[in-house]
């Protein structure tokens, strides 16, 4: 009897004090980009790239660049880079861009379990161009 009492007491114990299990995150968040979030460039390149941090699947993940009046200022040709081998990276063709905020509308679905996550960041373009206080 005193056996179990001391067993029980024991698996009591060890259950205080291991922590509880962290969820694991299975969404494909930003990780960062090309031009970066919140950054100023000169001149805008002619592809926007961003990092994920996890694989992505292709269909339902997209990029979209709009311009302050909410113009869509990509080609359309968003798409996962095939040829990265983690799948990580999403690409989008930029039009010429005059000197402006832009906003970069982004939505992910993780190759993991197919969950979406989605948000937005914005980078500049001109050297005297400022991203001022987003509201």
């Amino acid at each position: 009897m005193r056996y179990f009492a001391a067993a029980a007491g024991l698996a009591v114990t060890l259950t205080l004090l291991n922590p509880a299990p962290r969820l694991a995150s299975a969404h494909a968040r930003y990780d960062r980009s090309d031009p970066a979030a919140e950054s100023v460039v000169a001149v805008a390149p002619p592809q926007l790239r961003v990092w994920f941090t996890q694989e992505l699947v292709t269909q339902g993940s997209r990029l979209e660049v709009v311009d302050a009046s909410g113009n869509r200022v990509d080609a359309g040709d968003s798409r996962v880079d095939l040829t990265d081998p983690d799948r990580k990276l999403m690409l989008v063709s930029l039009n010429p861009l005059a000197d402006g905020v832009y906003t970069v509308n982004w939505r992910s679905v993780s190759a993991e379990d197919g969950d979406d996550a989605d948000g937005s960041f914005r980078f500049g373009v001109g050297a005297s161009t400022t991203l001022g206080v987003v509201q």
